[in-house]
């Protein structure tokens, strides 16, 4: 797993949702926006993360702002990967399928959405993606040497429901979520989630370009080739917005949504997670320890079984990336370019889980996890940031520096190492 340091702001700014919208006339260009643009696309779920680095930005008069594509239809990780894929005239004009077209969105320093029109030849610099290349429709099999995937925060993705049912499920497992999303639950063999509407209107699903819904559609034990060609049982809410809206709003209790964590973290008021029972577990887990909480501890120490690293692609030319805004972005992310807050408080308050806060890691999709130690550990630190409690010992000394009883010190508490 490559590793990438950590990003972030306050909690609130988690309410971040790139949601997929059609094209708006009228808008400024997108190239207008600053002088530096960093062009990205791909997963919505990152949302969170991309407000607060643009809210950083702009606070900071830096020249350089981040613009997501998000013209309906051409969001998703598999999306945004295809269209790196096709990229294959990445300073040039566009070669078929590689630049999306429609509005891009970024953010103010207040955190107000903006929109703004592409150019005709907006190359992406940046894809995130929810999923390795490998897992998408039609992607190679080996990952081509001029793309390279910088891993960096945790994800996981869950089954949400609406929040005040009256007597909402507490936990569904994969056995139960293949027959919902593969059959659509009927037969009774996943009551309450009997959704035998025409489109299964109540099932609220993405498409086989969303990286959460390829995700979870492994992690249920549905075929590839099911997942590939769109037969998971659901309506596509276009977006992690939609459902959001869509599950949130409802109060019929067969409805059901997929969602990632950062996302139902910022809207817990109208959403409830699932507990998650994966095949040959004794127990449905949460990815927090409780219902309540914020730790992850489940998602941390490999209980909780749907996640794993959010992926940035980027073109590559040998050791260097084609396109500069790439590795300003990139940057950023590994903590190169001073960012205020910091970088992996970014990431904390933007709800994903920093690398250094993990036990565990895997290095295919949804594969065997193994025992991970970050050589920079900030699980106390992320436990006290998130939730605001830790079991740590807390330490005065400078990161590295040995703790008095025992470990050391790292963002002032004591780690193991």
């Amino acid at each position: 797993m490559h590793s990438i340091k950590s990003l972030v702001v306050g909690g609130a700014l988690a309410a971040a949702t790139l949601a997929a919208r059609p094209a708006l006339a009228a808008n400024p260009p997108c190239s207008g926006v600053a002088t530096n643009v960093i062009y990205t696309g791909g997963s919505t779920a990152f949302g969170p993360v991309i407000k607060a680095i643009d809210q950083s930005l702009v606070a900071s008069s830096s020249d350089t702002v981040v613009v997501f594509a998000n013209s309906s239809g051409q969001t998703g990780s598999c999306t945004g990967s295809n269209f790196i894929l096709a990229d294959v005239t990445p300073t040039g004009a566009c070669a078929s399928g590689a630049c999306p077209t429609g509005t891009g969105q970024w953010y103010d320093a207040a955190g107000v959405v903006q929109t703004c029109d592409l150019p005709a030849d907006a190359h992406l610099d940046v894809v995130f993606s929810d999923v390795f290349l490998s897992s998408c429709p039609g992607a190679p099999a080996t990952q081509p040497a001029e793309i390279k995937d910088t891993q960096g925060p945790i994800q996981a993705m869950l089954f949400v429901i609406p929040k005040l049912l009256p007597a909402p499920q507490q936990a569904i497992t994969a056995e139960e979520a293949y027959f919902v999303f593969g059959f659509g639950g009927v037969n009774g063999m996943a009551s309450p989630w009997l959704d035998n509407t025409t489109g299964f209107t109540h099932q609220y699903i993405r498409n086989k370009g969303s990286g959460t819904q390829q995700m979870i559609g492994r992690g249920i034990g549905l075929p590839g080739a099911y997942i590939n060609t769109d037969k998971m049982k659901g309506t596509d809410a276009g977006g992690s917005g939609g459902v959001i809206t869509g599950v949130g709003a409802s109060t019929d209790p067969t409805t059901i949504g997929i969602l990632s964590m950062d996302q139902y973290d910022a809207h817990r008021d109208t959403l409830r997670a699932l507990a998650f029972k994966s095949f040959k577990q004794w127990f449905a887990y949460y990815p927090d320890s409780t219902p309540s909480s914020f730790d992850k501890a489940n998602v941390r120490d490999g209980h909780y079984n749907i996640w794993g690293p959010i992926h940035f692609f980027t073109r590559m030319n040998g050791t260097a990336t084609v396109r500069p805004n790439a590795q300003k972005f990139l940057d950023i992310l590994n903590g190169v370019t001073p960012n205020t807050p910091s970088i992996l408080d970014v990431q904390i308050g933007a709800r994903v889980i920093p690398q250094c806060a993990m036990k565990v890691k895997r290095d295919i999709e949804l594969g065997p996890v193994s025992k991970y130690t970050d050589a920079a550990p900030c699980g106390c630190y992320f436990e006290q940031k998130a939730a605001g409690t830790t079991s740590c010992t807390a330490c005065t000394g400078a990161d590295g520096t040995a703790c008095s009883g025992g470990g050391v010190c790292r963002h002032k508490f004591c780690e193991a190492n």
